[in-house]
């Protein structure tokens, strides 16, 4: 079944805030775990990055239900 647009919004928006997640923490500009505001319903994301060889996995959820999540 194809995704709502609403749907394909959500998760073209989860992937952009893990790209970003995931270069800040690299650079140092973010500690590997925290929260960050988001951009879709300004509530809190959490998320954490864990170091792997010279990448990091990032998992991301919203507070709000059914907003950004992602699970690398």
């Amino acid at each position: 079944m194809p995704l709502t647009e609403e749907e394909s919004k959500i998760v073209m928006e989860s992937i952009a805030v893990h790209i970003s997640i995931k270069e800040k923490v690299k650079k140092g500009e973010l500690p590997l775990k925290g929260s960050i505001e988001c951009p879709v319903c300004k509530r809190m994301i959490y998320y954490r990055a864990n170091p792997y060889k010279k990448s990091y996995h990032v998992w991301l959820k919203c507070e709000t239900e059914g907003c950004l999540s992602i699970m690398e």
